[in-house]
């Protein structure tokens, strides 16, 4: 049995961090992605059955609350089986650890996380409104007995995400969207359809601005199982025409049904969850984000394409434009993002605007942009 002393660890780490060795086991700093604007008591912690030496970031503002999430982290993962800590910027991982989530891969392009109930609603009044509101929106889906489920104080569901490990020559790209729609997750593809099995809007703005498009087996007359089957292959293997490699992403984790009002998109979870829970829920979505930008654009010149309102303001550096629906439809948001400052950043009009030429164009201007820096950055 293994267990990581992390909580007694917690006060020697000096300012920065240090390294130190216990036994079998390291405690040692790593470069961190967050930002030094972003509360430092987001400590982030990676687990991974890949690396076999137990590492774990700290860093120096370390609150007594973080200290103890910390231990309590260490005495769960470290019963009955050798696993480790870590924070090594990779898309190749099994488990991470986000303060509130927890997540874990389950298959190419899908992931299962569990969100901490009890850390998220410490009031048994706002605990009891979310129940309340949870029994309407589990019933608002007939996917969500599938994607949810309940085991005491969690709530674990499966998300999605299009993190190809794969590379090349191309620059890296991030499309980062709101949250994932139930319907979507349930079938296996970020944006899988819509309607009754129509081809969802977002592939057509692709295709008609030449951000992407895909090779052979993606005629919309393709019954929608074989196309997303093919469309996903063809992503992972990079086999597609761009001028840029891509991942997909969500900012939010949680999926929602895209047909029901109420619950739709984000604006549907903060109707779950409310608004003081799905702040906390972001701050912990943000690291996980820019973990995954870190991670695949590297020390490549790459870009960031953001195609919902709080994806754009959660990853936008202090300096760039805040976002607004007009600037959104105007083509008007452009900036850096806050982890890499040298990383472009777009901001896109909500999907639901994905079928208008004007849509097309901007993601045509979003292209020339990042050609034009990042020919500038190997001129440099």
């Amino acid at each position: 049995m293994i267990t990581l002393m992390l909580g007694k660890l917690c006060g020697v780490l000096g300012k920065g961090g240090v390294v130190l060795g216990r036994g079998d086991y390291t405690i040692e700093r790593v470069a961190s992605p967050i930002s030094p604007t972003m509360s430092q008591s987001h400590e982030v912690a990676k687990r991974s059955r890949v690396l076999s030496t137990p590492l774990v970031w700290l860093s120096q503002s370390s609150s007594q609350t973080t200290q103890r999430k910390f231990w309590n982290i260490g005495m769960r993962i470290g019963k009955g089986r050798r696993t480790c800590l870590t924070f090594v910027e990779s898309v190749i991982y099994r488990e991470l650890i986000y303060m509130l989530i927890t997540t874990r891969d389950l298959d190419l392009g899908l992931q299962e996380c569990s969100l901490d109930l009890t850390e998220l609603y410490p009031e048994t009044k706002r605990r009891h409104i979310f129940e309340e509101k949870w029994r309407n929106f589990f019933a608002s889906g007939p996917e969500h007995g599938s994607l949810f489920r309940r085991s005491g104080n969690l709530l674990i569901y499966r998300t999605e995400s299009l993190v190809p490990i794969k590379v090349d020559s191309r620059p890296p790209v991030v499309l980062l969207f709101g949250n994932p729609a139930s319907q979507s997750v349930q079938a296996g593809m970020c944006f899988a359809f819509e309607g009754l099995q129509k081809e969802h809007r977002i592939w057509g703005a692709f295709r008609r601005s030449g951000l992407l498009k895909f090779h052979a087996n993606d005629s919309v007359d393709v019954p929608a199982p074989d196309r997303n089957r093919n469309r996903k292959r063809s992503f992972f293997d990079l086999q597609y025409d761009s001028d840029f490699r891509f991942a997909i992403a969500m900012f939010f984790s949680v999926p929602s049904p895209a047909s029901i009002q109420r619950w739709a998109g984000v604006a549907g979870l903060n109707a779950l969850f409310g608004t003081t829970a799905l702040s906390k829920i972001a701050s912990s979505e943000r690291e996980r984000v820019d973990a995954l930008i870190s991670a695949y654009i590297g020390d490549n010149r790459g870009g960031v394409i953001v195609f919902q309102r709080d994806a754009y303001e959660g990853i936008r550096s202090s300096d760039t434009t805040p976002y607004s629906i007009k600037g959104a439809r105007n083509g008007l948001l452009q900036g850096k993002c806050e982890v890499k400052h040298d990383v472009p950043l777009a901001g896109m009009p909500p999907t639901r605007f994905a079928h208008g030429q004007r849509f097309s164009e901007h993601l045509v201007r979003c292209c020339d942009r990042f050609k034009t820096e990042f020919a500038h950055l190997a001129l440099n």
